[in-house]
């Protein structure tokens, strides 16, 4: 017997349990005036109505969903359809993942936390997280964070730049770049300041883009 006709057979079962049930529970309210038959019936249709629960039930269990970091609900282990992914949920999905892998967002730009054995079997995870870096700074927008790209480790900013590039943002990765010799060469992070900010929407959109379209990608074993 193929899968698909055990599920159809599981389906007609799981119905024909729920009317049945339905049916016996409801004779045994209305339609027995004996005591002990009038019980029996309704226990009968609630037994029957909880096996069609857990027909149901394995039948989910069974279901080729797989699990998704980004559409899966951490809480209730619900996946919901790529159309419903938000932006919202995108950034805070990473957040999340970067409390993973790094004390703070310092451990990023410092590149203690751009590992191989952070990154190495989550390759996937390395573009939207470059977009998310450079995205908080223009979110955040403070000293604290601006003082995180100019005092960036080498490794931090050849890891953005690798990363924006495979997505195909060469102009992007050339600006990192560019913005962070003239930093070197004056000491001033106006130039940083004024570019990020202006992009922020536009980092946003691409890192939110980027995980909608390689949804896929972020598939967890089941």
């Amino acid at each position: 017997m193929d899968k698909k006709t055990f599920n159809t057979i599981l389906i007609a079962s799981s119905i024909l349990l729920l009317v049945g049930g339905i049916v016996v529970f409801f004779v045994g309210v209305l339609a027995i005036q004996a005591s002990l038959t009038k019980a029996v019936t309704i226990i009968c249709g609630i037994i029957l109505i909880l096996i069609s629960a857990l027909v149901a039930y394995y039948m989910y269990l069974n279901l080729d969903i797989k699990k998704n970091y980004f559409l899966t609900d951490g809480f209730t282990g619900i996946t919901s359809s790529p159309e419903k992914l938000t932006f919202e949920t995108v950034n805070k999905k990473l957040n999340g993942y970067i409390s993973g892998i790094a004390e703070n967002d310092a451990a990023l730009w410092n590149g203690t936390a751009l590992t191989e054995d952070n990154f190495g079997k989550n390759k996937e995870f390395e573009i939207p997280i470059a977009y998310k870096m450079l995205f908080d700074l223009a979110d955040f927008n403070s000293d604290e964070y601006w003082q995180m790209f100019t005092g960036a480790s080498p490794d931090a900013i050849a890891f953005i730049c690798a990363a924006v590039t495979a997505n195909g943002d060469d102009m992007l990765s050339s600006a990192v770049r560019k913005l962070r010799s003239i930093f070197e060469e004056t000491g001033s992070d106006k130039k940083i300041r004024e570019y990020i900010t202006s992009n922020r929407k536009f980092l946003g959109s691409r890192m939110y883009s980027y995980v909608k379209k390689n949804i896929s990608l972020f598939n967890e074993e089941k």
